[in-house]
């Protein structure tokens, strides 16, 4: 899996993210990606955080989805799986699993 923390990590949260900061956090990402263009994206919630996935994959990053850890900010980028099995993958990824 193509996974990325470096750049993309975030300070600590002191509270659980939410949503709408999910969606800013993934917004400015993507923004940055595609050189200030703006990205139509959707964001799912599940136990460990958000999946924000782009309507139309930008060039820059094709097939991949960005996970935002609910309890941390951290950004990292993804196959674009379905969201089930991101969830999974996901989780087995925080366990130090993967």
């Amino acid at each position: 899996m193509d996974r990325c923390a470096g750049p993309l990590r975030h300070d600590l949260q002191a509270h659980p993210l939410d949503r709408p900061e999910a969606w800013r956090r993934a917004d400015a990402w993507y923004t940055r990606t595609t050189g200030g263009r703006p990205v139509l994206l959707s964001v799912e919630s599940f136990d460990h955080g958000f999946i924000a996935r782009p309507a139309i994959p930008p060039p820059e990053a094709p097939d991949h989805v960005l996970i935002i850890d609910r309890d941390t900010a951290a950004l990292t980028l993804w196959p674009a799986y379905a969201t089930d099995t991101l969830a999974t993958q996901y989780g087995r990824y925080r366990r130090g699993e993967l």
